[in-house]
């Protein structure tokens, strides 16, 4: 056999042989999700949420599985319909603004993925910055994701969603005044 064959195979041996152990690690990933950690921030969240709506401030927790894939389990302001019909050519509806998310979802890689998403709402306004933009935080190993580190990604969330949901219009009353927001968690 011609060298440059036998390394080309060898080669394609050792590539096969990382893919496998590849393969391996998304999978213990993929199952520490659905073991624990999943459940670890579910928990922390519904914490969260007994605080906060006891106080009489929206929250909700969501659990996402579309995609067997692609899990999630989100925090989340509630929507709130503004009374402002919309009307098109083929339809009239009530504008809603969605209130900002933080999401845990686990990634193709069997990661963690963190991200924000701002208060958004369906009603234009040429005034105010578009908000449909999100903040991806970083993406996690299933162990690093405790209560403890989910506790901290919802302070820092609570803050951020303070300073990226505010308008600088007051055409919609003062639903995401100071007051709206949670207070922080201790």
């Amino acid at each position: 056999m011609d060298a440059a064959i036998k390394q080309a195979v060898e080669t394609l041996h050792e590539l096969v042989k990382e893919d496998d152990q590849q393969q391996n690690r998304v999978a213990a990933r993929r199952e520490l999700w659905g073991q624990t950690t999943k459940q670890a921030v579910l928990d922390a969240f519904i914490e969260i949420i007994g605080c906060y709506n006891q106080a009489g401030r929206p929250l909700f927790v969501d659990e996402g599985h579309f995609f067997q894939n692609f899990e999630s389990v989100q925090l989340r302001f509630g929507s709130i319909p503004t009374g402002i019909m919309k009307q098109t050519d083929y339809r009239t509806s009530i504008g809603i603004e969605r209130g900002a998310a933080l999401v845990f979802g686990q990634s193709e890689s069997g990661s963690i993925g963190v991200t924000r998403y701002p208060f958004c709402s369906d009603l234009p306004d040429e005034k105010a910055e578009r908000r449909d933009d999100y903040d991806h935080v970083g993406l996690y190993e299933p162990e690093e994701v405790t209560r403890e580190f989910v506790l901290n990604q919802a302070k820092e969330f609570f803050g951020w969603a303070g300073r990226t949901s505010y308008r600088a219009t007051p055409d919609l009353g003062n639903k995401r005044s100071i007051g709206f927001l949670p207070p922080p968690i201790e």
